[in-house]
């Protein structure tokens, strides 16, 4: 889990691929700069933290990362997370692109079923989901992965559930944000301990490396 991961002395992700990286679980305050090359301002909304990340109370807690084009992907990114959800049901975890006239380039979300899944989309109606089962207090790992026309989604590195999306993702010009989707009005209960993106899709052996 993230604790494990260097709490007390400062990361930085020097994987050029890797364009956000945030250790959540070190002390920032409400305002901060990803530990990346690219050195994305952070903006918190409540979202507290403690020694294990940043806590969500599903009311109004965010972190917000302006547009840019370095986050913007259509056929080839990872997104990863470790997460503690205390609540399922319909929440909102990671998501670049929240306006309903564009969906969603990406996302990571539990959806109604109690279901993590993995969104990627080109408009409204043009979408591909990958779930995978969600429990409470529970820690996770998530990994989402587009190599079109493949998307993956694993849980705690472990084997992934794949579906066949054979188009490039719509780009926006709207924020990436922790913890709420303006698309579905939804915001996130519980604590998320890392966040990283890269501009590539992972082999299994190097997400299988993140996660240890």
């Amino acid at each position: 889990m993230p604790l494990l991961q260097g709490l007390g002395r400062r990361r930085f992700a020097l994987d050029p691929s890797c364009v956000l990286y945030l250790p959540l679980y070190e002390s920032d305050g409400g305002l901060f700069r990803s530990k990346d090359a690219y050195g994305h301002l952070a903006t918190v909304t409540g979202a507290l933290w403690r020694p294990d990340g940043r806590i969500f109370d599903e009311v109004d807690d965010k972190i917000t990362i302006p547009d840019t084009a370095s986050l913007d992907f259509t056929n080839n990114f990872t997104v990863m997370a470790w997460v503690k959800p205390t609540a399922l049901g319909w929440h909102s975890i990671i998501g670049k692109g929240n306006d309903p006239n564009y969906f969603n380039n990406y996302d990571i979300s539990i959806n109604s079923g109690n279901q993590y899944i993995f969104t990627g989309s080109r408009g409204v109606t043009d979408y591909f989901t990958v779930p995978i089962a969600a429990t409470i207090d529970t820690w996770a790992f998530l990994t989402g992965t587009f190599l079109r026309p493949t998307a993956s989604f694993s849980l705690n590195a472990g084997t992934p559930v794949t579906a066949s999306y054979d188009f490039d993702l719509g780009t926006n010009a709207i924020d990436l944000v922790l913890g709420f989707s303006g698309l579905s009005g939804v915001y996130f209960k519980g604590v998320q301990g890392e966040v990283r993106i890269y501009n590539r899709a992972l082999t299994a052996l190097e997400i299988q490396q993140n996660y240890l």
